[in-house]
């Protein structure tokens, strides 16, 4: 069965560098210590991985028209999403269990939750827009920025800010927002805007706009805490 209209025929190219600028951000601390580094991480690692090769290999499944593959592999994926999450939460309260309480640490901890919260919103868009390939494709797109994200400020932080993690944390929601813009201009461009990542945009400027304030948000040290203290 093939395809009856290309569509995001380059779309794995631009996720692949995506996963290699991931690659780079988390080259120092994790992928040069890989002997050094504990089950947990490696978990989370992995299972990250995975997700970003799942979201190279489907849309370059489409283009070569093989809809059979396409559709047994993004079943596979949301079946693996919830280890994707489930990882990501253990690697939260990881860092809440074993840093000292402080601005950025719940900082930290908002930008991680509020990433991997709006994956899990994007996987589950993107499942009840499977019949709309247009909404489907952008919303499993949007899930990238959560990894990516975690990588970007990395690079930041490594090679451009290395004195401050709050400049490394606003130049990557700067960087997205520009990005998700520019996605968003396209759709113009191409004769409609849709919701995906109008959504997405959306998000990011919230984030970017409470994490000066979360470290300070009484009710947010105290949710932390419980987080960290859950049975998981």
């Amino acid at each position: 069965m093939t395809a009856k209209k290309s569509f995001y025929t380059n779309a794995y190219l631009y996720l692949s560098l995506g996963f290699i600028v991931t690659l780079i951000g988390f080259f120092p601390t994790y992928f040069k210590k890989l002997i050094e580094i504990d089950a947990l991480h490696h978990f989370h690692g992995i299972t990250g991985s995975l997700w970003m090769i799942i979201l190279i290999a489907q849309p370059m499944i489409y283009r070569f028209g093989n809809m059979k593959y396409h559709r047994i592999i993004g079943w596979i994926s949301i079946s693996f999403a919830p280890v994707v999450f489930y990882g990501a939460i253990l690697m939260i309260q990881f860092m809440m269990q074993t840093q000292e309480p402080s601005v950025i640490i719940y900082k930290f901890a908002f930008l991680d939750v509020f990433t991997i919260l709006p994956f899990a919103l994007f996987v589950v868009l993107g499942v009840i827009n499977r019949r709309n390939i247009h909404h489907h494709a952008r919303y499993m797109v949007c899930t990238i920025f959560g990894p990516l994200s975690a990588g970007v400020v990395r690079i930041f932080h490594s090679y451009l800010t290395p004195d401050s993690w709050d400049h490394a944390i606003t130049g990557t929601y700067v960087l997205f927002e520009l990005v998700i813009a520019l996605l968003i201009l396209d759709d113009y461009r191409l004769g409609k805007i849709r919701a995906p990542y109008i959504v997405c945009l959306v998000i990011f400027i919230v984030q970017h706009v409470a994490i000066y304030y979360v470290g300070e948000w009484e009710w947010w040290r105290e949710l932390t805490s419980r987080l960290a203290e859950l049975p998981l």
